[in-house]
């Protein structure tokens, strides 16, 4: 496992509201009236039915009208939010929506519609989370920690069960709603780890439990070339 360097990103960043700090950070100052992403295509299905992503957020300052920020994106094609949604593309996210209080979900797009796993999580701005987001099947979860080493039990876990066993080729750690509204968020991402070579544990006890653990090795190996 390796830590994504941002330099080899593509980007959409008409008005410089994504700044990396070295190879690994992004200083990303969402604002909720432009379309901008930082994103990478790694081809057809890359991102299959088995895979475990880590990423480090940090909420920090954000306007007073309710601005929303998404750290972490799966789809096939790339765009705002907003945009992909209206237009029936079906992808995966984390965001979160400032208000009386900030609220953190991991969703589904699908055919028009979103699905919001359980429970909300409420971010403590200026706080570090560890994020752990795990997808075995159509069952996607997003373990949050508040320590690097993400020792120990987490502070939440999200969980949703997926409509379709969905694969996407494009991740985007920053990117942006696009509501046309003037508001923004500003958002430390950092440290994206893609887990390639990632193998679901084996499932199941005694013999039984290992063959079904071999061949969940040997599909997730195919998948991965």
């Amino acid at each position: 496992m390796a830590v994504e360097d941002f330099t080899t990103y593509d980007e959409v960043d008409p008005n410089n509201h994504i700044g990396l700090v070295g190879t690994n950070h992004i200083d990303f100052d969402c604002y909720e009236n432009e379309t901008a992403h930082r994103y990478k295509d790694y081809g057809i299905d890359y991102f299959g039915s088995n895979w475990q992503h880590k990423i480090n957020i940090e909420f920090k300052n954000h306007s007073v009208l309710f601005p929303q920020a998404y750290v972490w994106f799966l789809g096939n094609e790339v765009g705002s939010i907003l945009q992909m949604y209206r237009a029936n593309k079906t992808f995966l996210m984390i965001g979160a929506q400032q208000g009386w209080t900030n609220i953190m979900r991991l969703q589904e797009a699908h055919a028009g519609g979103f699905r919001s796993g359980v429970p909300d999580f409420h971010p403590v701005i200026n706080t570090p989370y560890y994020l752990t987001i795990t997808k075995v099947g159509i069952a996607v979860s997003c373990a949050i920690y508040l320590n690097i080493g993400r020792a120990g039990a987490p502070e939440a876990t999200l969980n949703l069960a997926l409509l379709a066993d969905h694969k996407f080729k494009i991740v985007a750690p920053a990117i942006t709603n696009n509501t046309g509204i003037f508001c923004n968020w500003d958002v430390d991402i950092e440290n994206l780890d893609l887990g390639a070579g990632w193998i679901p544990p084996p499932t199941g006890r005694g013999c039984h439990g290992c063959v079904r653990g071999l061949l969940q090795m040997e599909d997730w190996l195919k998948a991965s070339g």
